[in-house]
């Protein structure tokens, strides 16, 4: 049965309290409408994203509101699976993707592809843009003539694990310059993101086995300090030709001791 109820916190608040399986919600809520209901549906076992899948983000930096809608469902069992069709079936559509999405993956044709949106986020869980990208691959090279006009998050190169999020950005250069001989930039780089607070797993580790969690953050700081040093990417990779994989760049942003 559809009902419509007033109010963002209503909504939310009647899947919490199992009046109602699921709440879906345009896209000018604001993020004080979904903090604190938002943390009543997963102490209900709940579930609570935006209408692509990806887990709300209420972080400091944030910039923008609930704009890419909600969607809440209950705890019951056989919603978490409705849940994430319902999300996939946004990705999928690519129209809705290319007109919300396409201010910061900007105007390339995607071919009717379903997009992994949900994942090519930054940690402020805002869209990958265009400079930022740009930035990271070709950081401080002069080239004017050769920039990045779009990129698509084909779904097939995607994937959502327990402690880690993946995905193949595919990358649309533009040359300004039919007599550029430098090299092309890549076609297609590789995003890995770990937000542990946005992975439903390592919220359970915290409460099961949070000194299993402090191990794992350590080691990710680890990985991400050598794949990104100098003796990596310079020595073992270039002078002593180890397969490594290129690392373009890493945003870091560890919680403080105590916090």
């Amino acid at each position: 049965n559809h009902k419509i109820i007033g109010g963002t916190a209503a909504k939310l608040v009647s899947v919490a309290m199992g009046q109602n399986t699921m709440a879906i919600l345009h896209f000018k809520t604001c993020l004080w409408d979904t903090c604190a209901t938002e943390a009543l549906i997963h102490a209900k076992g709940g579930k609570v994203t935006d209408l692509f899948g990806f887990p709300l983000s209420h972080a400091h930096n944030r910039s923008e509101d609930n704009v890419f809608g909600v969607v809440a469902s209950s705890g019951e069992e056989h919603m978490a699976r409705i849940h994430d069709e319902l999300c996939a079936k946004m990705r999928a559509d690519t129209k809705s993707v290319n007109k919300i999405f396409g201010k910061w993956m900007g105007n390339v044709d995607r071919k009717s592809i379903p997009q992994a949106v949900d994942l090519a986020r930054d940690l402020d869980g805002l869209p990958l843009s265009l400079s930022w990208l740009q930035q990271q691959i070709r950081g401080d090279d002069d080239d004017d003539n050769l920039s990045l006009k779009g990129y698509s998050i084909p779904e097939s190169g995607a994937w959502r694990g327990m402690m880690s999020n993946g995905c193949r950005v595919m990358l649309n250069w533009e040359n300004n310059d039919s007599n550029n001989t430098n090299p092309p930039p890549p076609s297609s780089a590789f995003y890995k993101r770990v937000v542990m607070s946005d992975l439903s797993h390592a919220r359970a580790k915290l409460r099961n086995a949070p000194h299993k969690l402090t191990r794992d953050v350590k080691s990710y700081q680890v990985e991400t300090a050598f794949l990104t040093s100098h003796a990596c990417q310079n020595g073992l990779r270039n002078e002593a030709g180890v397969r490594v994989n290129r690392v373009y760049g890493a945003d870091l942003r560890p919680a403080k001791d105590g916090s």
